[in-house]
């Protein structure tokens, strides 16, 4: 099965999906449409350190406030770390998030 991903104005493709599991046109549809979804807006990585939080995973979505600037946004979990500093006793999280940020 081709699934040939056309997208912005429609005038630039973008490299066709291979892959041997596609094995119906539903399946390519949901396929083509995951890859619409995750390339269709610009995304950055935004590193936070939290106090240590435990039950986080990659690919869980976090919601976080930015009350330096009074900002909300939901973002990805793409890597977690755990650390311990004895200069500032305690344990902390420090997670990286992919956030996305949309076309202008």
């Amino acid at each position: 099965m081709d699934i040939i991903v056309i997208r912005l104005p429609g005038d630039i493709e973008a490299d066709p999906i291979v892959d041997a599991l596609l094995s119906t046109e539903q399946v390519g549809v949901s396929r083509g449409r995951a890859f619409l979804d995750e390339f269709s807006t610009y995304s950055q990585n935004e590193t936070i350190e939290i106090p240590y939080q435990s039950g986080l995973r990659t690919g869980l979505l976090a919601k976080v406030l930015d009350e330096s600037v009074g900002e909300e946004w939901f973002g990805k979990i793409v890597d977690i770390q755990h650390s311990y500093q004895e200069s500032d006793p305690g344990v902390f999280t420090k997670l990286e998030i992919e956030r996305r940020i949309d076309r202008e």
